[in-house]
C-alpha cells in the first residue's frame, strides 16, 4: 500500500507541475 500511495504523490505532483508549465507558456 505504500507504493501505491508514493505513486499516488508522484501523479498528482506531475499534474501540478503540467497544469503550472501549461499556465507560463499561455
Amino acid at each position: 500500500m505504500g507504493a501505491v500511495f508514493v505513486v499516488l504523490i508522484l501523479l498528482a505532483l506531475s499534474i501540478k507541475a503540467i497544469t503550472l508549465l501549461d499556465r507560463e507558456n499561455v
